[in-house]
């Protein structure tokens, strides 16, 4: 059987501050849920693999 949460989050925005944000959470024991519009996770940050 497992606890309950402590409380329930809803972030809206998948970017780095988003998910970071929802990381915050749930280490202070929220069930998060994330929303993003897009396919893509991080918002318009691309990483570049040719640095």
């Amino acid at each position: 059987m497992h606890a309950s949460p402590a409380f329930k989050a809803l972030v809206i925005g998948g970017s780095v501050g988003g998910l970071a944000t929802a990381h915050e959470l749930r280490a202070a024991g929220a069930d998060i849920a994330v929303y993003e519009r897009s396919e893509d996770l991080c918002g318009s940050l691309k990483l570049s693999r040719s640095v």
